[in-house]
């Protein structure tokens, strides 16, 4: 039985709809119809990992198994018995369930899955941060500030209207963070301030 006659035969048809789905979300995602951002899905003794790299991982092991679990039957047998394609169902999934394991494991220690990263912007509050634009008042300014992990964010900024304007490189804290607005209140650092006194 060649390789295009095999696969023609419905024992086979779950597998390729499986791997076939999985080809038309890479292909989506290379032209960038489809976004990474996929929910999370809490995993048993793995974390928070990302709903894709379940599904992606289930399916693709899952139909490379079945097929392959088919192919090695015909090759061995002489033909398929209708019976034998509940075992090879059974064993596919549970390749690719032990294949999701493996890889949401992998995907939690290598990947911050679960968020953990991410600084929220309300944390921000009460950080010392630089200004980026060449201005920062009431009207406009951005400041680059470092969350808890170090990693220097770009925000978007004002001083109250009674505040003096500053200039890019000038120290600010950040006192308050408007959620509606997505825009921080920033004051000139004490040291900054004390230096325009001087």
């Amino acid at each position: 039985m060649g390789f295009i006659e095999f696969l023609s035969n419905w024992w086979n048809l779950p597998y390729l709809v499986m791997l076939g789905l999985v080809a038309v979300f890479f292909v989506l995602q290379l032209v960038g119809i489809v976004g990474h951002g996929d929910g999370d899905v809490d995993a048993d003794a793995v974390g928070r990992v990302p709903f894709m790299v379940i599904w992606v991982t289930l399916f693709l092991f899952t139909g490379f198994a079945g097929l392959f679990l088919n192919r090695v039957y015909i090759h061995m047998q002489g033909g398929y018995a209708g019976w034998f394609f509940v075992v090879s169902l059974l064993v596919a999934l549970a390749i690719g369930l032990a294949a999701v394991k493996l890889f949401a494991r992998l995907a939690a220690k290598l990947v911050d899955t679960g968020g953990r990263g991410v600084t929220a912007k309300h944390e921000l509050v009460g950080k010392l941060a630089v200004v980026a634009s060449a201005r920062l008042d009431e009207a406009f300014g951005e400041v680059r500030v470092r969350d808890a992990a170090g990693t220097e964010i770009l925000v978007h900024a004002r001083l109250r209207g009674w505040e003096p304007a500053l200039a890019r490189g000038d120290r600010v804290v950040l006192v308050d963070y408007d959620e509606k607005s997505e825009l921080f209140w920033a004051t000139a650092s004490p040291d900054e301030a004390s230096e325009a006194r001087g």
